[in-house]
């Protein structure tokens, strides 16, 4: 009788317990989801200081490592240009990055949603100087220098810049 009891009293914890999680999860949830949004529309705008409103369109090619594209317009409902979104991996862990080009094909920037590499190594790419040298680069000729001590996150986050534009060039 005392192990049914006990199995009674563990069931209804375990239950109680989901129940209150599922709660708590469907009030965080939308939280969430608005704070990453927020995170998002902020880094568009650090591409793109003149963006007003924007396009989101998913990439259907589950091959490519660019993973959706967002046309930029500014207060004319102009397109400025254009952003994408790509991942990837490495030994030292993962990158996902958005890059912007505009309407004449050059690079505004890049931002990083999602930074998993190697600390004070991998950071390297993070540095002001290392995200210059893409700034006004021709999307149709990619070709920076890697950040020293940082050759597997450079060659990363080339391979991710370069997948971008060439998705940008096939337009």
């Amino acid at each position: 009788m005392k192990k049914v009891i006990l199995i009674l009293t563990l069931a209804l914890i375990a239950g109680i317990s989901g129940f209150v999680l599922s709660n708590v999860n469907a009030i965080t949830e939308p939280i969430i989801k608005a704070a990453d949004e927020a995170k998002e529309e902020s880094m568009f705008k650090n591409l793109f200081p003149e963006l007003e409103t924007y396009e989101k369109a998913l990439n259907e090619d589950e091959d490519s490592m660019v993973k959706y594209s967002v046309k930029v317009l500014n207060k004319d409902k102009k397109v400025i240009g254009n952003i994408y979104n790509a991942n990837g991996t490495n030994g030292y862990g993962s990158i996902t990055a958005l890059i912007g080009i505009d309407s004449k094909g050059k690079i505004t920037g890049i931002e990083y949603p999602v930074f998993k590499q190697t600390p004070e190594f991998g950071d390297k790419v993070k540095k002001e100087g290392y995200l210059n040298q893409y700034k006004e680069m021709d999307s149709k000729d990619v070709n920076p220098d890697a950040a020293s001590g940082a050759t597997y996150s450079s060659n990363l986050v080339k391979s991710l810049v370069e997948a971008m534009a060439e998705f940008h060039n096939k337009k």
